[in-house]
């Protein structure tokens, strides 16, 4: 009985506030909260795949600021790079990037209501990716 208290302490919170959960694609979302992976199309399993060029786009109406925050990374050292932009696409100004290896990027902050990543990987190396967050602020 105890074990199954504590099991519901913890994911009791996660339960009541979920996130929709994705994974790098191209793709445009507008939702105002979210957890954001790689694509986990690779091999072994869990890992990006080879020759990726995908771009993901975060658009929240009104938005004032959107936020990403990332708690792991790792991708081919030099090679396999992320980059982050402040509007609908790659033609936005450049906020970050391009970031590769496995240093964690740093809160990535948007403030035109859309947050644009662009994912590329070539054909050699690749690794486990990344698991981040974001929300945004809406007055």
């Amino acid at each position: 009985m105890k074990r199954i208290a504590t099991l519901l302490f913890f994911l009791l919170p996660s339960l009541l506030f979920a996130q929709n959960v994705y994974n790098m694609a191209n793709m445009t979302v507008n939702d105002c909260q979210g957890i954001f992976m790689d694509s986990d199309a690779g091999f072994p399993a869990g890992d990006y795949d080879h020759n990726e060029d995908l771009t993901f786009r975060i658009c929240v109406p009104q938005a004032t600021q959107i936020v990403m925050s990332f708690q792991s990374f790792c991708s081919e050292p030099i090679i396999d790079s992320i980059r982050f932009f402040d509007g609908p696409d790659t033609n936005s100004p450049l906020i970050f990037g391009p970031h590769a290896g496995s240093t964690l990027p740093p809160n990535i902050v948007a403030t035109s209501g859309c947050l644009t990543i662009h994912f590329k990987s070539d054909a050699n190396l690749a690794c486990e990716g990344w698991v981040a967050n974001w929300y945004s602020i809406v007055p």
